[in-house]
């Protein structure tokens, strides 16, 4: 499975999305429901390069990693950045959730959108164990991946608002008693297949 960011054109003004290989252009509308190519036609990267396949092969090595299929083409074709538009998604329970995505975590050496830099500061920002954080909403709450073998791939919303200090197990972020981990998609692009762009 791959994607290969320079097969589309990105149109900041329109929103368009043109395959330039394809007849298929189509426009990123009111109420569009994400896929992978259509959400990462809004991160704005500041025209980093695509790191690259080798470059996503070195970062779980050195990180002793191994990715779902999915997120490590993802993360392959875009160096990360803000999340342009009101990309709202929704938790499990919500039929129209209020979370807007804020930004997206790639292989950038430094700065705010630093994966590395992120899974580094992983104590200090009280990841609970086996989780990588892969993006950022609006409201400073953090979206990460299951690592674990037995549920590999798992989208986890982490509510900052609750957080505590260190790095606790998956089960104990997840208990009812305290509710910081709540998991609400079975893999990752499950959870992009429920992103809705809302131009408002």
């Amino acid at each position: 499975m791959s994607w290969h960011r320079g097969q589309f054109r990105r149109y900041r003004s329109s929103g368009e999305v043109a395959f330039p290989f394809s007849i298929a252009t189509y426009y990123l509308e009111d109420d569009t429901v994400m896929d992978i190519e259509s959400f990462i036609s809004l991160i704005e990267d500041g025209d980093v390069p695509s790191p690259g396949p080798d470059a996503v092969a070195r970062f779980e090595a050195e990180n002793g990693l191994a990715l779902p299929e999915d997120y490590r083409a993802f993360l392959a074709v875009t160096p990360g950045g803000r999340v342009r538009g009101n990309v709202h998604f929704s938790l499990v329970g919500e039929d129209e959730g209020p979370e807007i995505m804020g930004s997206v975590l790639g292989l950038q050496s430094e700065g705010y959108n630093s994966l590395a830099r992120r899974l580094a500061d992983a104590e200090k920002d009280s990841i609970p164990h086996g989780l990588l954080p892969v993006m950022r909403d609006r409201g400073g709450n953090t979206i990460a991946l299951v690592l674990r073998p037995d549920r590999l791939g798992e989208m986890v919303f982490l509510d900052h608002e609750v957080a505590d200090e260190g790095r606790a197990t998956l089960e104990a972020a997840e208990a009812d008693d305290w509710a910081y981990a709540l998991t609400f998609a079975g893999s990752f692009t499950a959870m992009i297949a429920g992103f809705k762009l809302v131009n408002n």
